[in-house]
């Protein structure tokens, strides 16, 4: 997954992002408004977060006056959110607007906040050991996992792409190659304005004329390939998708680019024969094997696939979904950036915090 730095972005600083024991209030009132699609860095406000059933059809009546409401909501929240039990079943008022709803998706873990030193620009993820982001200044910052946050990394980068295994390269701003190894990131030899790693064996990239390169590892250097492409993505089987400038995706296929149709902006790569893609009015395709690009209902500006197969994308307001195998569905909380890996997803927000998104089951 390739990612560039954001640098309109200006860089911020939250002592209270490196939550305790301590800040449970400071957590919960983040997290509330993570659902709300609206936290702040520098929000100091202390609520109880409002677990996400309260959020799928059911609401809270009342005859009294509004403090009475104000009351009820708040006294029936610190049960559900500290005894754990279901707001469906509470016996104060609670009723269903629907009495026939559908079964909601149920998540396998609520959205965390990841703490990071600096307001994040960019994200990129492999595998749950390979998260990597940047902030607007270049300065990168690698997830530590035992830790739970992101920690600083010496390293100054412009982009960086995660394989599917973990294979981690990067582009700083002079268009110079990295790669990722023994806890440092060492030149490579070449120039490119584009990175796209799917594994160790496939790492692709472009330089500004739009020229395709391959990393040859005997070699230890790019060489050239056939194609004029403005993007790729690269599937976790070693298999090269692209667009040219008129949006025609192409796929890798014998030593040659080959047209495979279609109009798109936007293309992510599971393995050769699946792909999704998103056109100049955001609709969404998806390519499978032999009935090529197919039109799916939705309207995203943003998409990502992980290795499992899932995808995610963002529409234009930054709400999250996800793809249920039949339609994409709505997620909490709002993300200016979304990235999947192998079995792990995080996305960055407009303020630049950085969210561990829990998996749907």
């Amino acid at each position: 997954m390739l990612v560039r730095a954001a640098f309109p972005l200006a860089p911020t600083t939250d002592s209270h992002l490196n939550i305790g024991t301590k800040e449970i209030t400071r957590e919960s009132n983040i997290r509330s408004q993570w659902l709300a699609g609206t936290e702040s860095p520098q929000s100091s406000a202390v609520s109880r977060i409002v677990p996400a059933d309260l959020l799928r059809g059911d609401v809270l009546y009342a005859r009294e006056s509004s403090n009475t409401l104000s009351l009820l909501i708040l006294c029936l929240v610190f049960a559900v959110s500290t005894f754990g039990c279901s707001p469906t079943t509470a016996s104060v008022g609670i009723r269903n607007q629907n009495p026939n709803p559908a079964k909601p998706s149920r998540m396998a873990s609520a959205p965390t906040l990841i703490p990071a030193p600096n307001a994040l620009a960019a994200i990129a993820v492999g595998e749950p050991s390979s998260v990597w982001a940047l902030d607007p200044e270049g300065n990168v910052f690698k997830f530590d996992a035992t830790k739970g946050a992101f920690k600083s990394f010496p390293a100054r980068l412009s982009s960086i792409s995660v394989g599917f295994d973990g294979s981690t390269w990067g582009l700083d701003s002079g268009e110079h190659v990295y790669e990722f190894g023994a806890n440092k990131f060492t030149p490579v030899p070449g120039k490119l304005s584009a990175i796209a790693v799917g594994n160790r064996n496939a790492v692709w990239g472009l330089n500004n004329a739009g020229q395709v390169y391959r990393f040859d590892s005997h070699l230890g250097s790019f060489r050239s390939v056939p194609g004029d492409l403005r993007q790729l993505s690269v599937g976790f089987d070693g298999a090269v998708w692209g667009l040219n400038t008129e949006g025609v995706a192409y796929r890798l296929s014998g030593g040659r680019f080959v047209s495979i149709g279609g109009n798109l902006v936007r293309i992510a790569a599971l393995n050769a024969g699946n792909a999704w893609g998103l056109n100049s009015l955001n609709s969404v395709y998806r390519f499978t094997q032999p009935r090529g690009f197919e039109n799916m209902a939705g309207n995203l500006v943003s998409i990502s696939v992980g290795r499992d197969g899932t995808v995610w994308g963002l529409n234009s307001k930054d709400a999250i979904f996800y793809f249920d195998g039949r339609k994409f569905v709505p997620y909490p909380g709002r993300l200016t950036q979304i990235s999947a890996g192998h079995n792990v997803v995080f996305g960055i927000n407009a303020v630049g915090v950085a969210y561990k998104l829990g998996t749907p089951i």
